[in-house]
């Protein structure tokens, strides 16, 4: 897509539909992006309860304690999670800290 976006927008493309056809996107995607309109991933971030790559952190931290013979609990998770929040808050303040983890946050993540 973000190839697709820059050709659209140079002087080698005569057309958003011409770009769409030629890198097999979305006409209608395509063409809102070129107008500015972000991603739905992108713009549910500021929602998220973590940033991407504290996501990923959890992510590894969860995977090498499973290839260890340790596979954490919900509740070893939620407060690794509740930790990883806390640091997080200094680096990003459009993370809600005051908004608790919800009761499915844990299995909804895994």
């Amino acid at each position: 897509m973000l190839q697709a976006i820059k050709y659209a927008k140079s002087k080698h493309s005569k057309s958003v539909f011409e770009a769409s056809i030629k890198f097999n996107v979305p006409y209608s995607t395509l063409k809102h992006r070129v107008k500015g309109r972000v991603s739905r991933q992108q713009s549910r971030q500021p929602l998220q309860k973590l940033l991407p790559a504290s996501e990923t952190e959890l992510l590894r931290w969860i995977t090498e304690l499973t290839i260890i013979g340790y596979s954490p609990s919900h509740m070893v998770v939620k407060e690794m999670v509740e930790i990883i929040r806390a640091r997080q808050e200094g680096f990003d303040s459009e993370v809600p800290i005051i908004t608790p983890l919800g009761k499915n946050w844990v299995p909804n993540f895994i």
